[in-house]
C-alpha cells in the first residue's frame, strides 16, 4: 500500500475513533477501485477531484473565533453565511487583513463546485513516485504540473513570470464518507529567475463534524522567510452552530 494512502487510511481511522464517525465504507477501498479503473490522466484528475470534501446543502455556521498572528491575538465570533459571506465580529472592533484572508481561503475551497480540471496528459513514465503520477496541462503556454496519488491531488506548480510555487500535501483528514480534506501540506516560493526560495509555509488544519457537516476548528500556519524572521499564524475555532432555518 502506497505511503498518501496508508496516511489518508490511518486519518480516516483516528476520525472515526475521535469523532464516532462510521468507516464501513473505507476510504482505502473507494481509493483503490477509483484508481484502478482511471486509465487516462483526466480519469485519474477526476477521481481526485471526486475525492475532495465539499458542503453540499450548506446552511451557514457560526462559531467562536480566536485568532493569533506572533504576539498580536483577537478574540470574538465568526458568522459564515449559507453562500459563503465572511463576518468576523471581535471584541475590539478590529479584524486584521491577515485572518481575512485566511478565512476567505478555507472557507472558499470547501464552496468550491468546479469542474474537475480537464486537459491533462501524463508528463513523465515514473508510476512509483511517493506522491503519485505526475500530470501536466496540455494547453499551450500553460506549464501548470499536477500530482496525483489514490483519489489525493498531492502536489501542484504553478509558474508566473517572476515566481513559482509549489503545494505539497503531507496527509488528509478524511470525514464519514470518505471524503478528504487538508490537513498538512507545505507552500514553497521560488523566486525566477533565481529559483532561490523566497518561503516556506507549512499549514495544519484540524476538523470536526457538526450535523453531517464538516467544519474547520483550527488552522495554524508557520511561514519561514528569506532573510526575514519565521512567522505563526493560528486561528481556533470553538461552539460551533449550524444557522438552521425553519
Amino acid at each position: 500500500m502506497n505511503t498518501i494512502l496508508r496516511r489518508s487510511l490511518f486519518c480516516a481511522s483516528l476520525a472515526g475513533s475521535l469523532f464516532g464517525l462510521s468507516t464501513a465504507a473505507s476510504a482505502e477501498e473507494k481509493s483503490v477501485a477509483s484508481v484502478a479503473t482511471a486509465a487516462t490522466a483526466e480519469e485519474l484528475m477526476a477521481v481526485a477531484h471526486h475525492g475532495r470534501g465539499e458542503w453540499t446543502q450548506f446552511p451557514g455556521f457560526e462559531a467562536n473565533i480566536v485568532a493569533t498572528s506572533d504576539g498580536s491575538q483577537v478574540a470574538g465570533k465568526l458568522i459564515v453565511t449559507r453562500d459563503g459571506k465572511i463576518s468576523v465580529e471581535t471584541t475590539d472592533g478590529n479584524t486584521p487583513d491577515w485572518l481575512q484572508r485566511t478565512l476567505n481561503s478555507v472557507i472558499g475551497h470547501r464552496l468550491t463546485s468546479h469542474d474537475a480540471i480537464t486537459g491533462v496528459a501524463f508528463a513523465d513514465d515514473q508510476i512509483h513516485h511517493p506522491h503519485g503520477r505526475l500530470l501536466k496541462s496540455t494547453t499551450e503556454g500553460d506549464p501548470t504540473l499536477w500530482r496525483v496519488q489514490g483519489d489525493v491531488l498531492t502536489e501542484v506548480q504553478r509558474f508566473s513570470e517572476n515566481s513559482r510555487f509549489t503545494i505539497s500535501v503531507g496527509d488528509v483528514w478524511r470525514n464519514a464518507e470518505g471524503k478528504h480534506l487538508p490537513q498538512n501540506y507545505q507552500v514553497t516560493t521560488w523566486e525566477l529567475p533565481s529559483n532561490q526560495i523566497k518561503s516556506v509555509r507549512q499549514i495544519h488544519n484540524e476538523w470536526t463534524r457538526v450535523e453531517g457537516i464538516d467544519l474547520p476548528t483550527l488552522h495554524l500556519a508557520v511561514t519561514s522567510h528569506s532573510g526575514k524572521p519565521t512567522t505563526s499564524q493560528q486561528i481556533r475555532l470553538t461552539g460551533h452552530k449550524l444557522l438552521r432555518t425553519n
